[in-house]
């Protein structure tokens, strides 16, 4: 099962590879809970009313090689880096909801990659650069302004200073 790049994708915060997409999150989303199951005297406070800082999945991907056993860690397919863990048994959300089954990915590991407008695309002529000198189609003159010439510089400009910059930071010595 591959994520549609119209929706909303989740990638490997190490190795930007694809994980899943919105439609593999559970499905109606749990509900915040009004309990606090934290053993009293602890300091970690669940069920603050605070926002998720994990994402649930519905059920076991592929990449998951199936979540043998009752619990175990989720390891990225590409770099094998901890993206998240599972129990069948259920875990608790930071809102405080306990999630039976729990196959749980914390936000703080994977980056959000919104699906790209069209409009964006045709205003950069990233479309018209992709189908190359050979195709006939062109970008509807309606939609996209004289200045293509001068976007698609400045965007290239951007990256090559970007590359730069990364090049830089390689290159500096450890303190």
């Amino acid at each position: 099962h591959t994520p549609t790049p119209d929706k909303v994708r989740y990638a490997c915060k190490r190795c930007r590879s694809i994980l899943f997409g919105v439609e593999d999150l559970e499905d109606p989303p749990h509900v915040h809970s009004v309990h606090d199951f934290r053993k009293p005297g602890t300091k970690f406070a669940y069920g603050n009313g605070g926002a998720c800082q994990a994402h649930f999945i519905a059920q076991s991907l592929t990449w998951m090689n199936g979540c043998s056993g009752m619990e175990g860690k989720l390891h990225c397919p590409k770099c094998n880096t901890k993206v998240g863990h599972y129990s069948w048994t259920g875990a608790q959300c930071s809102c405080g909801t306990w999630v039976t089954p729990a196959i749980m990915v914390p936000l703080s590991r994977v980056d959000e990659m919104k699906p790209i407008s069209r409009n964006v695309i045709a205003a950069t002529g990233a479309l018209h650069g992709l189908m190359g000198a050979s195709s006939s189609a062109q970008p509807p003159s309606s939609t996209v302004s004289n200045d293509i010439g001068t976007m698609s510089q400045h965007i290239g400009s951007m990256a090559i200073a970007a590359e730069g910059a990364s090049a830089l930071e390689n290159n500096r010595p450890n303190a």
